[in-house]
């Protein structure tokens, strides 16, 4: 299986999967201590905010598959499509 690749290609590799898993893991760094910060100065628990983040990341996967786009610009579009969300539910609920 590894016999295709060269010591300085697996090296490569590996060097890259550990950027990719440190990336990951920031990622959700940062998700726990904003839903703790929002949890805390709250005291409620709000689970809209878990369903925005998969909607976000739902969106960010389905639309560079349909092949008129790309992920630079679902990147770019999702955040306003994401304020969109949150004034609709903010105004429904007043």
């Amino acid at each position: 299986m590894f016999s295709d690749y060269s010591w300085a290609d697996l090296g490569a590799i590996f060097a890259m999967q550990g950027f990719v898993g440190l990336t990951l893991f920031a990622v959700f760094v940062l998700m726990a201590l904003g839903w703790a910060i929002i949890f805390g100065q709250m005291g409620v628990i709000n689970l809209a905010h878990g369903e925005f983040m998969i909607l976000g990341a739902y969106v960010t996967y389905l639309v560079p598959d349909e092949g008129r786009g790309g992920q630079a610009r679902c990147l770019a579009l999702e955040p306003a499509r994401a304020g969109e969300r949150q004034d609709q539910a903010a105004s429904a609920l007043s």
